[in-house]
């Protein structure tokens, strides 16, 4: 039975409280619509209200400066964006460390028109007070700062900029959702004349935040409505929720001695047992102006993703009210056998004791590692095509492979492809890495002959008995091929990587390319899609066995069967799906042509479930980035959903093919590939005349 794992990461999220728990159970018989004015209606507003002087009071305000919102993200956009609808345009200054929710509304905010400074931080993440007041100008309409890091744990010298922000009569609008509940936040004290804070942070529901407005300070609504909240935040309010931050608030303020006290006393405790235990670690900020519950340890020699796995915690640790000093004793033994691992290089990870590890120590699955389209494009503009005659394709048009003649009737085909693990299985590792590589052979028209590996490989994580099972792999697969592994190169990594570079063969007048589409023509699709959500789901832990068992049939099968097949047709354009998932391949195709690509999402094939993990939120971050790149050059179907349109951008892990063929013959081939074993050929769209959009989704 595994022991019980030690939460350290307060600073992400906390717990629900007792008190907060019995809070809410209370209101679930409150229906009452705050909005009507009934018996029912008074109980409810009973409790918003109760809940609004008990964090009137924790933060030294008025109830009636308290603006209920759905989350500290929504308190931020209605704080800043608010100040910018009252004065249409102006300079807003802000820093450079800020939460997403800050940093994301500024950039929007400059797309509209409005200056924004970003105000660097100086050593241990302290802003300079001077920096502040270099920024200033006559069109200042907001200074805006998070009060306490949530890395590092700095506290910001906010007497000092409130009083900058005073002398030019500029609010001043603080973020105190990291700091709240560790140290006193007193709105008076602070000069804020806006102040958000996260429930989640404060030991109280997701779902839920609040804004503080001082009074006569006026600023705009961005959602309209029936008005609620004082005309700042319409909408019903969560009574449930909100009677839990309410409570929250309340154990806090009769707390707020103490707290901050036993924070930093484990916090003591930790750093000294941490520094007993290991005299190389060093504190990353200051010791004594960071937050009472913080710590940010660099550990020398040691990769932090390395630790990470192998502890299963951040190097950023954060305690909250639950934390025992036995488990803060208990987790310095854990961080601290850990580290000595890695130093040592003992314990290190055999095959025998992979299963359920492997995927432990990477940080993006497979293809999704692939850099951006964007980026890799924009790298590669000022390349100009190869002048050598015997140079038939190079990386002008991003093709799968490149291919030098020999002679008229041969032509060599060589790729490299290469990933992080996907599976914990060693020997599965190593077959899909081998049938990932020779796809982009297949798609070329060619048979692959050779291949060589490529290893980055972590001694101090992993026995050599680890890689003797992944070349095992990669060995039988390629056997199935008809080729053969003959060498290869390794190097020293702190994450596992493999592939290969391969070499094939094809007459020079039989070669696929990917950009030469005809009008008309049929897309065909020899693989179903969903590689990557579903590799992210089992990277998570969540993935059903007989999903598991589909997604690993599909990154394993070779795409041997589709070249034998379609050489007998007029097959123009192919190519193989990977990285840069389905959008992403007709893009290519079409994208120097006067054509478009229509794609069908009906018949595109799927494996069984990725709808399901998609849901529940196993995206992909290479997904996401095909997704920023390519959207605005999709024209999509009404009423698509953006789950739906996640799982066409999923970035793909050992694809199918992509080809098309004459309309004449797409049934007939569809039907031929599907005898000869490629059971998922479809056919999924057709290219057109250019449209508007280089793809339609319909």
């Amino acid at each position: 039975m595994e022991a019980e794992p030690i939460y350290l990461d307060y600073n992400a999220t906390t717990p629900l409280i007792e008190p907060v728990k019995r809070a809410m159970l209370e209101t679930l018989d409150e229906f009452g619509n705050l909005s009507s004015s009934h018996w029912y209606e008074v109980r409810a507003k009973r409790i918003l209200e109760n809940a609004r002087e008990k964090i009137a009071s924790l933060i030294n305000c008025d109830p009636e400066e308290i603006i209920f919102t759905s989350s500290g993200s929504e308190s931020n956009n209605l704080a800043i964006k608010g100040v910018a609808l009252k004065f249409k345009k102006g300079h807003i200054i802000t820093f450079a460390i800020e939460h997403p929710s800050v940093l994301n509304v500024c950039e929007f905010l400059k797309k509209e028109g409005f200056r924004i400074t970003f105000v660097g931080v100086g050593q241990n993440e302290i802003v300079d007070p001077d920096d502040v007041r270099k920024s200033i100008s006559t069109d200042t309409i907001l200074i805006s700062i998070m009060l306490a890091n949530n890395e590092v744990g700095t506290i910001q010298p906010m007497e000092e900029i409130a009083k900058i922000a005073g002398e030019y009569g500029i609010p001043l609008r603080i973020d105190a959702s990291q700091a709240i509940g560790k140290i006193n936040v007193d709105v008076q004290k602070l000069g804020a004349f806006l102040l958000t804070v996260a429930g989640y942070k404060i030991y109280a529901l997701k779902g839920v935040g609040i804004l503080f407005v001082r009074k006569r300070f006026e600023t705009e609504p961005i959602i309209h409505g029936g008005r609620q909240e004082f005309g700042l935040r319409s909408g019903i309010e969560n009574i449930l929720e909100i009677a839990g931050l309410g409570a929250a608030a309340e154990y806090l303020r009769e707390n707020i001695k103490e707290i901050p006290m036993k924070f930093f006393t484990l916090k003591e405790k930790f750093w000294s047992s941490l520094q007993k235990e290991l005299p190389p670690v060093e504190i990353n900020g200051h010791f004594e102006k960071s937050l009472p519950n913080t710590v940010n340890v660099h550990f020398p020699g040691a990769s932090s993703d390395l630790l990470f796995s192998e502890i299963y915690c951040s190097v950023r640790f954060s305690l909250g009210i639950l934390i025992t000093e036995e488990e803060i004793e208990k987790a310095v033994s854990i961080i601290s056998r850990g580290y000595r691992k890695l130093a040592s290089g003992i314990e290190k990870l055999t095959k025998n004791a992979s299963s359920g590890k492997l995927r432990r120590f990477s940080h993006r699955l497979g293809c999704a590692c692939k850099i951006s389209s964007a980026t890799l494009g924009e790298a590669l503009e000022d390349f100009s095509a190869i002048h050598n005659l015997q140079a038939l394709i190079g990386y002008e048009n991003l093709d799968d492979g490149c291919v030098y003649k020999i002679d008229e009737v041969r032509a060599i085909v060589p790729t490299v492809d290469f990933f992080i693990s996907i599976v914990d299985d060693l020997y599965i590792f190593g077959m899909i890495a081998v049938s990932n590589a020779l796809s982009d052979i297949y798609a070329m028209g060619g048979e692959p002959f050779f291949g060589m590996n490529i290893v980055a490989f972590p001694e101090e994580r992993f026995s050599f008995d680890v890689l003797r099972e992944i070349l095992k792999g990669a060995h039988d697969k390629a056997q199935e091929a008809g080729a053969v592994i003959i060498g290869g190169y390794t190097i020293g990594d702190i994450e596992l990587k493999y592939g290969l570079a391969v070499n094939g063969l094809v007459n020079p007048s039989k070669i696929l390319r990917n950009n030469t589409p005809c009008e008309g023509d049929i897309l065909i699709l020899t693989k179903p899609i969903g590689t990557g959500i579903l590799s992210t789901a089992m990277k998570r832990g969540i993935l059903d066995r007989e999903t598991r068992d589909l997604l690993v049939e599909a990154m394993t099968e070779l795409n041997k069967g589709a070249p034998e097949v379609v050489k007998d047709y007029p097959v123009t354009p192919c190519t193989d799906v990977t990285g840069f998932g389905l959008i992403g391949y007709p893009y290519g195709v079409v994208r120097n042509s006067e054509k478009s690509a229509i794609i069908d999402y009906e018949k595109v094939p799927h494996i069984p479930g990725v709808t399901k993990y998609a849901r529940l939120g196993n995206i992909p971050r290479g997904t996401y980035e095909n997704w920023r790149f390519l959207d605005d050059k999709v024209h999509w179907k009404e009423g698509l959903s953006k789950i739906e349109k996640a799982i066409l951008f999923d970035a793909q892990i050992s694809g199918g093919l992509l080809f098309t063929v004459s309309e004449n013959y797409s049934e007939q081939i569809v039907s031929c590939l599907r005898e000869n074993g490629v059971r998922s050929a479809s056919a999924i769209g057709q290219i057109v005349r250019e449209y508007k959009h280089k793809i339609v989704v319909r």
